[in-house]
């Protein structure tokens, strides 16, 4: 069986599908932002998850959350975030990534939403991987 993981910008998630066969980080920028974006990106996600024992790994945006949560899944879902006391290292592991319009994003969203973002994972129904220290290793959310 497969697992879906909503991970915070930074987690590495492109990191980890290119590390491993079996891991797809399902980039949610490849989906235009119309009314029901949220209901096909999670719909693919649960395909994907579904097939051959893939873990998925999806953006946390708030949409993505609550389509997410009120699916009845057979497939474990989980959160992976980072500790509200990393939001300074955070901010500045997301600021020394490639100079992107992703990563600007991202920066951008942490800066100004950090701590209510993180809040709404560490109350949301999922299963949590919580990032507490910066030199974690990324395989371990993959267990």
């Amino acid at each position: 069986m497969g697992k879906i993981i909503l991970g915070y910008p930074g987690i590495g998630k492109t990191t980890l599908s290119e590390k491993y066969e079996n891991v797809i980080d399902l980039e949610s920028s490849y989906f235009p932002r119309e009314p029901f974006w949220a209901l096909f990106y999670v719909n693919l996600a649960i395909h994907l998850a579904s097939q051959n024992n893939k873990i998925i790994l999806l953006s946390t945006h708030k949409e993505v959350q609550e389509y997410l949560s009120k699916k009845v899944l057979n497939i474990p879902v989980y959160v992976c975030y980072p500790d509200l006391r990393l939001k300074e290292y955070w901010i500045e592991k997301l600021r020394n990534r490639k100079p992107t319009e992703k990563n600007r994003r991202a920066i951008d969203r942490a800066v100004n939403h950090f701590d209510d973002d993180i809040r709404t994972m560490m109350f949301s129904k999922f299963n949590k991987i919580i990032i507490t220290d910066m030199q974690y290793d990324l395989s371990e959310i993959l267990r």
